[in-house]
């Protein structure tokens, strides 16, 4: 089915009613969505889209300073590309899946919500913020300046990807490749052990290790690495 440009809420709701895929390319107003499944939108324009009981695919494109909100909705999926400063909330949501790509200064915030997997691609300084909420995940690939927060749950699993090596960061350990440590230890070694791990382990080693250090207690891990440089 064609996706119809529209650039009014009157025919952005019409459209969206009839289950055809939109665009809104045009226009700035407030979009409230309850109770529907499958909606497909792109949007282009500066709206603001709330979404509750809501199922279906949500992407922002090249668009300035969008507002998405979901409420109560199973599994959707948001994502934004080359969009400057949007602003994503989840809240009472199950398994949404947020991406952000070439995306500048989002914000991104889960509450109430399960299991969700927020990935930023080629993002600049992603703040990233979780409350109440049970078994995140969030990669960032290729990313600048993240601020990562999980102040009312468990510390959330992060992946790193764009390195040599991909890196996963955990509660209390980081895996860098094939070498997994507690951070304790990663925050201890010498250049000597280092080196021995792999011909380019030291470079990459000198070239990251603040940046790692920086992220850890960025997301509550800060006992661990100051317990080290203490």
């Amino acid at each position: 089915m064609d996706r119809i440009e529209v650039k009014t809420k009157a025919a952005a709701e019409k459209a969206i009613k009839e289950g055809r895929p939109i665009h809104i390319v045009g226009g700035k107003f407030a979009l409230t969505l309850v109770g529907l499944a499958g909606i497909d939108i792109h949007v282009s324009a500066d709206v603001s889209i709330s979404l509750t009981d809501t199922r279906g695919v949500l992407v922002a494109k090249a668009a300035s300073s969008p507002r998405i909100e979901t409420w109560g909705t199973s599994s959707p999926l948001i994502e934004t590309r080359e969009t400057s400063s949007p602003r994503i909330v989840t809240w009472g949501t199950s398994s949404p899946l947020i991406e952000t790509w070439e995306t500048s200064s989002p914000s991104i915030e889960t509450r109430e919500t399960s299991s969700p997997l927020i990935e930023t691609r080629e993002t600049s300084s992603p703040r990233i913020v979780t409350r109440e909420t049970s078994s995140p995940l969030i990669e960032t690939r290729e990313t600048s300046s993240p601020s990562i927060n999980n102040s009312d749950s468990p510390v959330p699993l992060i992946f790193l990807s764009g390195f040599r090596w991909r890196i996963a960061i955990s509660a209390t350990r980081m895996a860098i490749g094939c070498q997994d440590h507690e951070l304790a230890r990663w925050w201890s070694f010498d250049d000597r052990l280092i080196e021995r791990m792999d011909s380019h382990a030291l470079e990459f080693w000198r070239a990251n290790k603040a940046h790692l250090q920086a992220i850890c207690a960025a997301t509550g891990r800060v006992a661990t690495a100051e317990a080290v440089e203490a």
